[in-house]
């Protein structure tokens, strides 16, 4: 095996690791429990509150971040102790205990207010070129289709090439 097909079966390898841990780290742990890589979170967009600029499925990456830095217009992604989840909305307005927020989509403003304690952070980057692959991902099939099966082609590929170089 050449130098190059070592580098593109790492970085394939690679990128599925990386797409699993995405996948893992955005599910949610109980009491509001949550993980930061490097003070970063990805979260998945789970519903249509925040459409049309975040569609379903878009993958948001927030950053971990106190309350002074955060403004109105801005956002943001909470714990909600009431849905014991995760949710991402936007910054209508700021008081002295906590943010006031509202789905881009939704009529109305949320109807409880984010205490400072449970802003997790602000919005950073987004991405909608993941909508596609994680409709695929989140379907068992496709988990297997696009993680396991190009791994075992992998595997099966450095075997025989190693059985090769022997003979």
């Amino acid at each position: 095996m050449n130098k190059r097909n070592v580098i593109s079966n790492l970085l394939l390898i690679s990128s599925i690791l990386f797409l699993g841990y995405i996948l893992v780290i955005t599910r949610n742990k109980p009491d509001g429990e949550v993980s930061y890589l490097f003070g970063y979170k990805p979260f998945i967009i789970t519903t249509g509150s925040m459409e049309p600029t975040y569609p379903v499925n878009t993958l948001v990456i927030v950053k971990q971040t106190s309350h002074e830095e955060v403004a109105i217009n801005d956002p943001i992604a909470f714990y909600s102790p009431i849905f014991d989840n995760f949710v991402f909305h936007r910054v209508i307005d700021i008081t002295d205990e906590g943010f006031i927020t509202k789905g881009d989509f939704n009529e109305f403003i949320d109807s409880d207010l984010v205490l400072f304690e449970h802003l997790i952070g602000k919005a950073v980057f987004y991405t909608t070129l993941s909508v596609p692959i994680i409709n695929l991902l989140s379907q068992p099939m496709g988990f297997l289709l696009v993680v396991c099966v190009p791994i075992s082609i992998v595997c099966i590929g450095l075997i025989v090439h190693k059985r090769n170089t022997k003979e």
